[in-house]
């Protein structure tokens, strides 16, 4: 007795596989909803990051260009000579970590670093309005002088380009600080 051997071949053809993808298609098309929703959350996204970015840079800029100020101040007031002291006792007196400072006149010193200060608020703030007057101009937190070195900090208050009032974000103040000393070099 042979043993037949029987093989199933699938009924479907090419026809019913078409018949069935478009089924499938059929019925996603019948699903209700709308892109709006998700397009309008990526728009907000979007703006809440050009807000973040915008804000950002602007507070970087304005920190960089105070830092800039604070330092070329500073730079100028380290450059007060303190003449008594200079040519009484020489360097020899003023020898720091190895290193032979030039003695500043602390007096001196701390009116040329306001006066430079105020310069820089004179020539930036001239032209604007009394109201625009008091946003942007630099204020003179601290200044120290020992002799040797110069320590300065001044701050400004700066209004955002991006302003969310609701959420108090209007204006931002900016602090920098910074040292200078008279080194001589032989």
């Amino acid at each position: 007795m042979a043993r037949r051997l029987k093989i199933s071949m699938p009924t479907h053809s090419i026809a019913t596989n078409a018949s069935a993808k478009k089924s499938q298609l059929s019925s996603f098309r019948g699903e209700r909803g709308s892109l709006l929703p998700l397009t309008f959350g990526f728009f907000i996204i979007a703006l809440i990051l050009i807000f973040v970015l915008v804000n950002f840079s602007s507070v970087m800029m304005r920190q960089r260009i105070l830092i800039q100020e604070n330092e070329f101040a500073l730079m100028e007031a380290s450059h007060q000579l303190s003449k008594t002291r200079y040519y009484l006792f020489g360097l020899d007196q003023n020898l720091v970590n190895s290193e032979f400072r030039v003695p500043i006149d602390c007096a001196d010193a701390r009116s040329a670093y306001l006066r430079e200060i105020a310069l820089v608020n004179i020539d930036k703030y001239a032209t604007r309005s009394v109201t625009d007057k008091e946003v942007g101009v630099i204020e003179v937190v601290s200044f120290a002088c020992d002799g040797n070195k110069v320590n300065g900090e001044v701050a400004a208050t700066y209004v955002l380009p991006l302003q969310a009032e609701t959420l108090g974000l209007s204006a931002f103040t900016v602090r920098a600080n910074g040292s200078a000393t008279n080194q001589y070099n032989r």
